[in-house]
């Protein structure tokens, strides 16, 4: 019984030691058709330069090769991830390559010139124009685009932008001129007389009086124009939006019937006027440039925007340097004269008027005294009056009637 008990078991675990065991098993792999080095390029629009520049007859076997339906059946057909990726970028690159052979882009290879006229040595104060150009996006990378994009800071305009032609007289007189923003500059009386020797047959600048009317008239330059302007007026004026619309606009601040008069005369359309404004008053005292009070400080600020040439200038001293120049004394004159004649005038003496008829007085007269002079030394003269006794019953006061 043990004995066959013990070979049964021992059986039993060389079963178990054979089961355990794994067995050999045999492993193939399969090669797939896959080139281990895939190069993928793209044909860009950049790098055909020659195909876009001339046109492909349609028997280019580029032109002419269309997708095999073979081809799509083949790449549909994998399963493999990266062959269906690589057959719908080559797909794509075909239908970019057929859309740009069909409708190619035109380009030019150099920058047109300008119809113009070349570009001259003058040009050259952009140092930055070569290297500022931008390529274009639609063109190649060795053409250049004709925009111009400059680079560096803000610069003057350079010289071939300025007026290029013949001389004339309004270029002559716009090239000197500083902005209408600049402040304005004091004009010396020696200038002013050189401006005024040859009027009023001669351009003139308007010459705006800012004095009271009754300094004006005292005295004051020939063909200046007195205005009084409320100092209210003329801080609303400096106001964006609140100004004055044109130099018209003035005329109505004119104290005086003769100088609106030589106000039309020089503002009418082919006038004397040659578009500048020298604005004074008795001093144009410097300390008083920024008060508000002063007529004459606060009226140059406002009057640049009104003009469309010319500038404004004050004249410095005012009236004070005018009386003590040599020249521009000349020209000061006293009431309302009348502005467009400057020559002397012949004055004719006229006769004296006739003396009134005497008066007959209707009584004596004596010599050296008036009608109604009263005569005090014959009064002087006269004898004492008696005076008269009141005796002593009688009352001092008036006696008043009896009742009836």
């Amino acid at each position: 019984m043990s004995g066959s008990a013990v070979s049964t078991s021992s059986r039993t675990l060389a079963a178990q030691g054979k089961r355990a065991r794994p067995p050999t098993l045999s492993l193939t792999t399969s090669r797939r058709g896959v080139p281990t080095n895939t190069i993928l390029e793209l044909e860009t629009p950049v790098e055909e330069t020659d195909a876009l520049r001339f046109p492909i007859s349609p028997a280019s076997p580029i032109y002419s090769t269309p997708v095999s339906p073979s081809a799509e059946q083949e790449f549909s057909s994998s399963t493999d991830d990266l062959t269906k990726d690589l057959a719908v970028l080559e797909q794509l690159r075909r239908s970019v390559q057929k859309n740009l052979l069909l409708r190619p882009i035109r380009h030019s290879p150099t920058p047109p010139q300008s119809p113009v006229r070349p570009l001259s040595a003058a040009s050259t104060a952009w140092p930055d124009y070569s290297q500022g150009r931008s390529a274009s996006p639609s063109s190649g990378i060795t053409s250049p685009s004709i925009y111009y994009t400059p680079i560096s800071d803000a610069r003057s305009p350079p010289p071939s932008a300025q007026y290029i032609g013949p001389k004339s007289s309004v270029y002559e007189q716009t090239a000197h001129e500083p902005p209408l923003d600049s402040p304005a500059r004091a004009v010396d009386p020696a200038s002013l007389a050189s401006q005024l020797a040859a009027a009023p047959d001669a351009p003139r600048p308007l010459l705006i009086d800012t004095r009271p009317v009754g300094l004006y008239l005292m005295s004051r330059l020939r063909w200046s124009i007195n205005m009084a302007i409320p100092t209210l007026i003329l801080k609303r004026s400096r106001k964006p939006g609140n100004g004055f619309q044109s130099i018209d606009a003035l005329r109505q601040f004119i104290t005086s019937e003769h100088s609106r008069d030589a106000w039309d005369e020089l503002m009418r359309p082919g006038g004397k006027w040659d578009g500048h404004v020298v604005v004074f008053d008795e001093e144009m005292n410097e300390k008083e440039r920024n008060n508000a009070q002063a007529t004459a400080w606060a009226l140059l600020p406002v009057l640049p925007s009104l003009l469309t040439r010319g500038c404004v200038d004050y004249l410095g001293g005012g009236m004070i340097a005018a009386r003590t120049h040599s020249d521009l004394r000349h020209l000061i004159v006293a009431g309302e004269h009348e502005h467009q004649h400057h020559a002397p005038s012949i004055q004719v003496p006229e006769e004296p008027p006739e003396a009134p008829p005497p008066v007959k007085p209707s009584l004596p007269q004596k010599k050296g005294k008036g009608l109604f002079q009263l005569d005090t030394i014959s009064a002087a003269r006269s004898k004492a009056l008696p005076e008269i006794e009141y005796s002593a019953g009688t009352s001092t006061l008036p006696m008043m009637p009896s009742a009836i």
